[in-house]
């Protein structure tokens, strides 16, 4: 049980959190974004590419909110 307990204050004391705008996606710190291309038809056309998460700059994790938590318990 002491291991458990261990553990389990661990996470509690983990000052970061999974990012939430990139921890649904298989890249961690990515997100998909959409650019335009021209086509060799000449017409711009949407493709999808994975671009640096602008809410964690890349890391996969963001600061956990202390006061925020301490509010809702």
């Amino acid at each position: 049980m002491g291991k458990v307990k261990g553990l389990y204050m661990d996470i509690q004391e983990n000052p970061f959190i999974e990012c939430p705008e990139c921890k649904d996606t298989d890249r961690q710190g990515k997100v998909q974004s959409e650019e335009f291309k021209m086509t060799s038809y000449g017409v711009y056309e949407p493709f999808e590419t994975w671009v640096e998460c602008e809410n964690c700059s890349g890391m996969g994790e963001i600061e956990r909110d202390w006061e925020n938590e301490e509010e809702e318990a």
